[in-house]
């Protein structure tokens, strides 16, 4: 799954696209950074907390000397964001699963919707 970096709080969680909406909206990528990718490997409970520790398992960056930072951001805005909002039919659909998210932001002024 692809988010663009979204401002603004996360939400209700209903469908997998909004985890990646979530995430996206707690991530803080380094400013300098200009075009960011990074991936995360995590997975929920029923309640939204997050189960066990998440991996950063890809992370693209102009700047290799930012790829830390980045990584570092990326797992950052998983704790921030969790315990995500599920709703009964979304908590029944991911509790226990293990997902892929993908995060991207841009330089300021080039966001672009994916």
């Amino acid at each position: 799954l692809t988010q663009r970096k979204e401002a603004g709080a996360p939400g209700v969680v209903a469908s997998l696209r909004d985890v990646g909406r979530a995430l996206s909206r707690c991530w803080r990528p380094p400013a300098a950074a200009g075009a960011v990718e990074a991936t995360l490997r995590l997975a929920f409970a029923r309640d939204g907390r997050l189960v066990g520790a998440p991996r950063v398992t890809y992370v693209k960056v102009e700047d290799t000397a930012l790829r830390e930072a980045v990584r570092v951001s990326a797992l950052a805005a998983a704790r921030a964001c969790a315990p995500l909002r599920f709703t009964p039919a979304a908590a029944s659909a991911m509790a226990g699963r293990i997902f892929a998210i993908r995060l991207i932001a841009f330089p300021q002024g080039f966001q672009q919707d994916l």
